[in-house]
């Protein structure tokens, strides 16, 4: 089946959150989220200085098991257990911690 067009003749993109995720990993937050940002379509920036504040390294570990999440619930399982939050810009994935 073809995708959407819209007029032009260019596909409409999927709609962000409509891919489905299953992952085990344990690896340093900076890693995990290098690895995983192509496959996201996003480029990975990380906030090292709210980090800092906190007192969280960037090579902190995270340990994620997620089964049939979408890229939001993928996401949460990455950050939320450091206390940590994540929005999207553009094609660029913001990592920071909460003041």
């Amino acid at each position: 089946k073809r995708p959407p067009r819209r007029p032009g003749g260019k596909p409409v993109a999927k709609p962000a959150g409509g891919d489905r995720f299953t992952l085990t990993l344990e690896a340093p937050l900076d890693q995990a989220l290098a690895a995983l940002g192509p496959r996201l379509g996003l480029e990975p920036a990380i906030d090292s200085d709210t980090l800092a504040a906190r007192g969280i390294l960037p090579g902190e570990i995270v340990k994620v098991r997620v089964t049939d999440a979408t890229r939001d619930e993928l996401l949460d399982a990455i950050v939320a257990p450091l206390g940590l939050r994540w929005r999207i810009d553009g094609d660029r994935l913001l990592v920071d911690a909460p003041r």
